[in-house]
């Protein structure tokens, strides 16, 4: 699952990339290093015709069950596609900009994954922001059942790559090329599945500190592991190739997967 996120970014340097027009909400967009759900996170929407749009949306998807209302902040890509109740979510797609994101191993401690600039091939016209490139994160969105506004998901997948040696699910990251696929409201169904059974898979790793299990904690510091025997770590996810998974809740308690799953994750 993904439940911290990387985005080192304005507003302008986001639609420059996306190719996205920013509408007036989007001035508020600044550098993020310890994005937690239930907050106001960058979007790029399909809006008129051949235009994207650039805005904020919550964190955390809304939907209403049998028990109540539950937040859902990941949806699984199998969830997505095969169960007919999610299906209704498909047509409203987005892409949520990164620069990296974090995952916790079964050691409980962070890692951030991210590519470097330059790294791998770009959507035409679009360049990264800084030392670490631009990924774009699948995601859905849907109106709160009480009205409340509205709110998205992160998509996840399987994992692969380095991701894989510490947790058995990862973000969607989609390819370049496949940006403005995902984005055209007349995709077909084969095409966008097709899409999300290939995503970008090729990341570097580093740990990251401790504290960015912690919202509160914020600012560049969280990309720097605060333990001096992790520093200029590269490959941190070596012994920990059994595919466990545990994910972090929102308040900064490390749980297992089943507990961060019944929350958090469909």
């Amino acid at each position: 699952m993904c439940g911290r996120f990387v985005l080192e970014a304005d507003a302008a340097e986001i639609a420059r990339r996306f190719l996205a027009r920013p509408v007036a909400e989007a001035e508020g967009i600044r550098p993020r290093y310890n994005i937690a759900p239930g907050t106001a996170v960058a979007a790029v929407a399909p809006g008129m015709p051949g235009e994207r749009r650039l805005g904020l949306l919550r964190w955390g998807l809304k939907l209403r069950t049998r028990d109540g209302v539950r937040t859902l902040i990941n949806l699984r890509i199998e969830t997505l596609t095969q169960k007919p109740a999610f299906g209704r979510l498909l047509p409203r797609r987005l892409i949520v900009p990164a620069t990296g994101f974090y995952e916790w191993g079964a050691d409980r401690r962070p890692r951030l994954f991210f590519r470097p600039a330059g790294a791998g091939a770009q959507a035409a016209g679009a360049s990264d922001a800084g030392e670490r490139a631009f990924l774009a994160l699948a995601a859905v969105w849907d109106d709160d059942p009480d009205g409340g506004g509205r709110g998205l998901a992160l998509l996840t997948a399987p994992a692969a790559g380095a991701v894989l040696a510490i947790h058995s699910r990862m973000p969607v990251v989609l390819a370049p090329g496949d940006e403005g696929r995902w984005l055209d409201p007349a995709a077909d169904p084969g095409v966008l599945a097709a899409i999300l059974g290939r995503p970008e898979a090729a990341f570097s790793v580093r740990f990251a500190n401790r504290k960015v299990g912690d919202p509160r904690f914020e600012g560049p510091a969280c990309l720097t592991a605060d333990d001096d025997r992790e520093r200029g770590a590269e490959d941190p996810a070596e012994g920990s190739r059994d595919g466990s998974e545990s994910g972090v809740r929102p308040g900064g308690k490390t749980s297992g997967t089943r507990e961060a799953r019944d929350v958090h994750d469909a």
